[in-house]
């Protein structure tokens, strides 16, 4: 079940195998996944159908 303030995508979003810092991972999480999930470009383009890359950042960004 999905908590009502978090993102229906996190427990399968694929971003955050990429991550080597839990620190990293947990800050994205807890400002984009479970907070402002309506601003993650990634969930933008998933709700429309669109490809989402894996490396996209909830930001715009890529990840190197």
């Amino acid at each position: 079940m999905v908590e009502k303030n978090e993102c229906p995508y996190l427990k399968s979003c694929p971003l955050f195998q990429f991550f080597k810092l839990e620190v990293s991972k947990k800050l994205y999480i807890t400002n984009y996944c479970q907070g402002q999930f309506d601003k993650c470009e990634r969930k933008k383009l998933k709700d429309i159908g669109k490809t989402v890359p894996d490396k996209l950042l909830p930001n715009g960004k890529h990840l190197q």
